[in-house]
C-alpha cells in the first residue's frame, strides 16, 4: 500500500504479503499460490515473465535494510508453485543493491535475464540448471527484450546504448549508442 499523494511512502511495510496467484482464466478462481516464508514479507515481487514451458520468472525489489542478505530471483510453476531462489555470487547480489529492474526469457525460454539499473548490471541463469552464468555490465540498464536468436537478449540503458548481449557464446556488442536518448525501465519487441 502506498500513499497516494506522498511520493508512494509505503504504509504497510510490516504487513505486506506479496505472493505469485495463479487464475482461472475462465472463472477467475485461484488455481495455486505461493508466498514467501515469513521472515521475506518485505520482499515485492516486482516484475515476471513466463516462458513456452510456462516457467515463471519472478524479480524482486526488498523494501528492509540494504545489508540484509536476501534473495532477488525466483522460479515458479503452476503444479509447483513454490518460489524456487535463484543463487548468485554475493558481490553480484550486493550490486542489485536490493532491486530488480527487468526480468525476460531469451527465445528458447533456457536463458533468464535480470537488469538492475541501480547496479548497472544484467544477470544471466541457465533456467534448467538454475546456473548462474554471468552478468553484462552497462550503466543505468533496464529495458530487456529477447531476440529473434536462441540465448540473445537486446539491453538498453538510460544512458543512451542498446547492446546485443549473448550470455551464453559470452558475447556482447554494442548497437548504437544515442547520446540524446535516454531509453525507460522497460520496453517490448512488437511484431507489425
Amino acid at each position: 500500500m502506498t500513499h497516494p499523494r506522498e511520493d508512494r511512502d509505503i504504509l504497510n511495510l510490516d504487513t505486506m504479503q506479496p505472493n505469485v496467484t495463479y487464475l482461472s482464466l475462465k472463472d477467475g478462481r485461484i488455481l495455486n499460490q505461493a508466498s514467501h516464508r515469513d521472515e521475506l514479507h518485505q520482499l515485492s515481487i516486482r516484475h515476471l515473465d513466463v516462458n513456452a514451458k510456462g516457467t515463471v520468472a519472478l524479480g524482486f525489489q526488498y523494501q528492509g535494510d540494504i545489508w540484509d542478505q536476501v534473495p532477488l530471483v525466483a522460479l515458479s510453476r503452476l503444479e509447483h508453485p513454490e518460489l524456487d531462489y535463484l543463487s548468485m555470487p554475493d558481490d553480484i547480489r550486493i550490486r542489485f543493491k536490493q532491486y530488480c529492474g527487468s526480468v525476460c526469457f531469451d527465445k528458447s525460454g533456457d536463458i533468464l535475464a535480470i537488469s538492475t539499473p541501480r547496479g548497472g548490471l544484467v544477470a544471466y541463469w541457465h533456467v534448467d540448471t538454475k546456473t548462474f552464468l554471468g552478468v553484462e555490465n552497462c550503466r543505468d540498464v533496464c529495458g530487456l527484450v529477447a531476440t529473434s536468436n536462441a540465448h540473445e537478449f537486446l539491453l538498453t540503458s538510460g544512458t543512451g546504448a542498446q547492446l546485443k548481449s549473448n550470455p551464453v557464446q559470452n558475447t556482447s556488442k554494442m548497437v548504437k549508442n544515442h547520446t540524446n536518448i535516454q531509453w525507460d525501465n522497460h520496453f517490448r519487441h512488437i511484431n507489425i
